[in-house]
């Protein structure tokens, strides 16, 4: 099924600062990153791969349709997939605050007029000479 967008967003006072350990095992477990930009992760046992779910946190996984996927958010995939939507959003804040709303939005247009551009590299060395006209 598809993951579905949430109603209600992730509280994370759900979640407590000190290291877990595993009530089966008692080991360390290891706290895995659920969604971008958000303070919710699940802790998972890596001896015996139990999932310790806080107050709601199963609840916010229903939500999202996304409690058939608990294994994969243990996964290098996933894992890397939220990572690189953080550097994305991180990245997009920090052009907007420098560039301001209405130049970031032109310098996107421009930017994907380029990437397909045919010409893209005389294009681009032209943008980056001081004088396109000196030889």
């Amino acid at each position: 099924m598809p993951q579905k967008p949430a109603k209600s967003k992730i509280d994370p006072t759900w979640d407590v600062d000190e290291l877990k350990l595993c009530p089966e095992s008692g080991h360390i477990m290891a706290r895995y990153k659920i969604f971008p930009d958000t303070d919710f992760y699940l802790d998972r046992c890596g001896n015996c791969n139990g999932i310790w779910f806080d107050k709601h946190e199963w609840d916010a996984l229903v939500e999202r349709n996304l409690h058939d996927n608990v294994n994969e958010f243990f996964t290098r995939p996933w894992q890397d997939d939220i990572h690189a939507t953080e550097r994305h959003n991180h990245m997009h804040r920090i052009y907007l605050e420098k560039l301001g709303s209405e130049d970031y939005e032109r310098i996107r247009q421009v930017r994907e007029w380029l990437m397909d551009h045919p010409r893209r590299g005389m294009l681009l060395a032209f943008l980056q000479a001081d004088d396109p006209y000196k030889v």
